[in-house]
């Protein structure tokens, strides 16, 4: 965000003796009293005091890994908002996002746990982040019936009054979006079940298991943006700050190489997808990073000597066993 407004965000992360991997890496989130500090730092180097707004305002739920796609394959908003309350809170660690109903109105609300430099700046950019979430559920034309912030009225509301299209009231207890309650039973149209399922196993092996090598982490980090359609070498070297060929180096010291990574991410959701979900082949592929459902077939004949439907069609049991082949 600051780069697009003149400033060199990166100098700035620097400053803090951090990379941009702190801050980007979905699966190793940094500290909310870190984003608090920065978010201060970055406010004064733009002279720009609706930043926090800019950079809620933007968010496209880009660096929650599995959780966008949970999301947007929800059956109601309601549904939407509790996976993103509960799954959200490992990459928002300190954070409390929570959602109420009060006389006919939900009431969505972010509070922080402590007190920290930045934290009012940093939840009107949660703030805003939520209201683009309820876009990306309800559409873009939705907007709240009122807008609680606590904090003092800005100088200039002309960055609010943009974003919220709705009545804004200051010095509130906390931060919240209040609108219709009803709105958040309508049915949202088609929804894949067993997507959600599976999305959810993913998910909740997140949260119980942590990697703490460099590998494993870039290995985790190729099956989140797999499952997001937005895997490639240079995203996932985007996500740890890095150059691709300085991504390889380092996998490389640690008897480690991309290609295998990817190989093994590709044939664990394989197995899981096939044996899961009756989810089409050419979406399989597709969902996986392939360009044709063939050059999927050839590279799982590769892995067990069966062609997907095959595999499909026999006795799943024996998943784990299969698997381990190609490690």
């Amino acid at each position: 965000m600051l780069n697009t407004l003149g400033h060199d965000g990166h100098a700035l992360l620097r400053q803090f003796g951090i990379d941009k991997r702190a801050l980007r890496d979905p699966l190793v989130p940094s500290s909310i009293h870190l984003h608090g500090r920065i978010l201060l730092a970055a406010i004064e180097l733009a002279g720009h005091e609706d930043l926090p707004l800019l950079v809620g305002g933007g968010s496209q739920l880009e660096n929650v890994g599995p959780v966008r796609a949970l999301a947007l394959n929800a059956a109601t908003a309601r549904a939407a908002l509790e996976d993103l309350r509960h799954y959200a809170s490992m990459w928002y660690r300190g954070l409390n996002m929570t959602l109420e109903e009060d006389q006919g109105y939900a009431v969505l609300g972010y509070t922080a746990k402590v007190e920290f430099p930045g934290r009012e700046a940093l939840l009107s950019a949660y703030l805003a982040g939520g209201m683009t979430s309820l876009r990306l559920v309800l559409g873009t034309e939705w907007k709240p019936a009122l807008v609680r912030v606590a904090h003092r009225r800005p100088a200039n509301l002309e960055a609010w009054a943009k974003l919220f299209r709705a009545p804004i009231l200051f010095d509130q207890p906390r931060h919240e979006l209040l609108f219709p309650a009803a709105e958040l039973d309508k049915p949202r149209g088609r929804t894949d079940a067993q997507l959600d399922a599976f999305l959810k196993r993913q998910l909740d092996a997140l949260e119980v298991s942590e990697p703490s090598d460099f590998a494993g982490q870039v290995k985790r980090a190729i099956e989140s943006q797999l499952l997001r359609g937005d895997c490639s070498n240079e995203r996932i070297a985007s996500m740890f700050g890095v150059h691709r060929h300085t991504l390889y180096r380092r996998l490389a010291g640690m008897d480690a190489d991309y290609t295998s990574l990817l190989e093994q991410s590709r044939c664990r959701l394989a197995t899981q997808l096939l044996s899961d979900t009756d989810m089409p082949l050419g979406e399989i592929a597709a969902m996986l990073g392939y360009s044709t459902q063939g050059n999927f077939t050839r590279a799982f004949c590769r892995w067990f000597k069966a062609t997907p439907s095959e595999w499909r069609r026999a006795n799943t049991a024996q998943v784990g066993f299969m698997h381990s082949r190609i490690k």
